[in-house]
């Protein structure tokens, strides 16, 4: 389970598609994200796993989502 702290400061999205629309303008659908549901809201955002974007953290925390 993700600890509701690291979704704190996350970027969030109102729906699914509009999380993707935002993946692809940054592009990072390559990266492979775990779409979640952000507790206690009807939000979503995207979850990086750190083994497949190791050298693109930065950028990513960047934009606004979580590396784990």
């Amino acid at each position: 389970m993700i600890n509701k702290h690291i979704l704190e400061n996350a970027r969030t999205y109102a729906s699914v598609s509009n999380l993707e629309k935002a993946l692809d303008k940054y592009n990072l659908t390559q990266f492979r994200p775990i779409i979640v549901g952000v507790p206690e809201t009807t939000r979503v955002t995207a979850i990086f796993q750190f083994h497949r974007v190791e050298d693109f953290v930065v950028q990513i925390c960047n934009k606004g989502f979580a590396v784990v």
